[in-house]
């Protein structure tokens, strides 16, 4: 199948030593059969990802779900869903295990982005084609540029400081979580990821993407990081999936609904109900068997 994506080769191109063999051997179909994707965030920890620490994130172009279903199945992934009805559209997973080590793996897959606070994600932004048509290696696995990485952290970090809830979340251990901040050493470039922002979000200027990029840095600015990220929001407006008054509806239903599963004791993610079972039937100790895929 031939590649759209055009693959810029980084140096940090060798698989990481402490990576799973079902993560691993989950990539390497992913080559092999063509299927264009890239692990789209957070991937400053990437080795904590290919050693099952983290979730994997990944953006899937739409054309290819067909084919990326069908991969995960083949390497003994699981599709599972949300018990309460609480997933975002565009985006499912899928569970996989680690036999040597008992590790389950934990496939978070998006056709398209959403984004916006940690429970809702209000905002749909647009931009899954251009993340997939130019993608670099690191530590073997497809990662956008350095430049668009920084501006997809930007912007949801900028994303997370418009509600109350999700700026004392988002605060609460705030240093760990600017892995953003840290892409600047590996090679991208403050002008290129202005342009770039302001190509694909063309309400937000260089100027306020400066902003946005210094409030981020700055540990405390708390307040600051607010007004700005309100005001990236609204620049956004027009790419709401959902009004405030049906998020904040949608918020306050995911609350309880997480709420009531731990008080429950159950997780909210369970694997979908479906499969193939064979049964032989017969007089009994005939060795009879069942089967189910």
């Amino acid at each position: 199948m031939p590649r759209e994506a055009v693959s810029v080769q980084s140096e940090q191109a060798r698989p990481a030593v402490s990576s799973k063999v079902v993560i691993r051997n989950l990539f390497g179909s992913l080559e092999k059969k063509g299927i264009r994707y890239c692990h789209w965030k957070s991937n400053i920890r990437l080795e904590e990802t290919l050693a099952a620490a983290d979730d994997i994130d990944l953006l899937v172009d739409q054309r290819d779900a067909e084919l990326f279903h069908a991969t995960l199945l083949e390497n003994g992934f699981k599709l599972a869903q949300s018990r309460s009805g609480i997933g975002h559209p565009g985006v499912f997973h899928a569970l996989g295990l680690e036999e040597p080590s008992v590790e389950l793996v934990h496939v978070h897959a998006y056709f398209q982005i959403v984004s916006g606070d940690s429970l809702v994600k209000s905002y749909r932004l647009p931009i899954e084609r251009f993340l997939l048509e130019q993608t670099r290696y690191l530590h073997g696995v497809r990662v956008p540029t350095p430049e668009a990485e920084l501006v997809l952290f930007a912007l949801r970090v900028a994303l997370k400081h418009t509600d109350p809830i999700e700026i004392l979340m988002a605060n609460r251990h705030y240093r760990p979580n600017l892995e953003g901040t840290e892409l600047a050493p590996r090679g991208s470039n403050a002008k290129d990821a202005e342009a770039l922002c302001t190509a694909w979000f063309p309400s937000i200027d260089p100027p306020l993407f400066r902003q946005l990029l210094g409030v981020i840095e700055a540990d405390r600015a708390v307040i600051r990081r607010a007004v700005v990220g309100w005001r990236v929001a609204r620049r956004l407006r027009g790419l709401r999936r959902l009004s405030p008054m049906l998020a904040a509806v949608s918020r306050l239903w995911r609350v309880l609904s997480l709420l009531a599963n731990r008080l429950r004791r159950r997780k909210d993610l369970v694997l979908q109900p479906g499969g193939l079972i064979v049964a032989l039937v017969g007089p009994k100790a005939v060795g009879k068997f069942n089967y189910q895929s």
